[in-house]
């Protein structure tokens, strides 16, 4: 598709341009000219009436110039998946707080993270000295998280998103009779001491404790437990098991 122009339409009336891959034109048009107060950042000379010339010819003969983008954001508007492509993202709609005194980008992961960094992953100055990573790797004794408590168990759990480490709280947690419903997306477990009330192959009713990781404490509440929406026991991988 050529950039078409001037009067090229049934009686003499213009016709709307059409945009898509442009061709450079038959002849140059010296008269051209933009605003510099429009493009303040567009190569040229300018003078004091605002007027820049000495346009590159590329600016509006090819689809990497003005022409190109302008084609590129008129695309945008019909394509949603563009739209950050040609017109980037408004600040506003992400969640920052923009009014915060100090830096954002210290546990900003990206604008399209779901969460901020994890504390490993935010860099911090390490003194030297308390870099014994490789001295003592092979000499640390393996971690047996049998031996901790719950309240522990799950702080792993829900501090380590995506980490083998999670992986393996939540395997501890299964053992302790834990189960973790998909559809809630809640740990919980059987009231000490309180039978279920119904019980039959596909599910059962009774009291059950609910963790509650906003409020961070066992929550009793009655409850009726279909066994399917209930997630299988985690897989370890042997070395993560030890």
């Amino acid at each position: 598709m050529h950039l078409e122009g001037g009067a090229g339409g049934p009686g003499g009336a213009p016709s709307r341009p059409s945009y898509g891959v442009v061709s450079k034109p038959a002849e140059p048009q010296p008269d051209f000219s933009i605003l510099n107060e429009d493009f303040p950042a567009l190569p040229g000379t300018s003078f004091k009436q605002g007027v820049i010339t000495n346009i590159p010819k590329g600016m509006v003969t090819d689809q990497f110039g003005m022409i190109g983008l302008l084609t590129f954001i008129r695309a945008a508007e019909t394509e949603p998946n563009l739209v950050t492509l040609a017109l980037g993202s408004d600040l506003t709609t992400l969640g920052l707080n923009l009014n915060s005194p100090e830096s954002l980008y210290h546990t900003f992961g990206s604008p399209f993270a779901e969460s901020p960094c994890r504390p490993h992953e935010i860099d911090c100055h390490v003194p030297p000295e308390y870099r014994i990573n490789s001295f003592i790797r092979e000499k640390l004794a393996p971690i047996k998280l049998s031996r901790y408590g719950e309240d522990l168990l799950f702080y792993l759990y829900y501090t380590n998103g995506g980490d083998i480490l999670q992986l393996a709280a939540a395997a501890e947690l299964y053992a302790r009779d834990w189960r973790y419903h998909k559809e809630e997306r809640v740990w919980l477990t059987r009231a000490p001491g309180v039978e279920p009330q119904v019980k039959s192959n596909n599910y059962e009713r009774g009291t059950y404790y609910f963790f509650d990781c906003q409020a961070w404490r066992k929550v009793p509440k009655e409850f009726h437990l279909e066994y399917d929406k209930l997630e299988e026991k985690p897989t370890l991988h042997p070395i993560a098991a030890q």
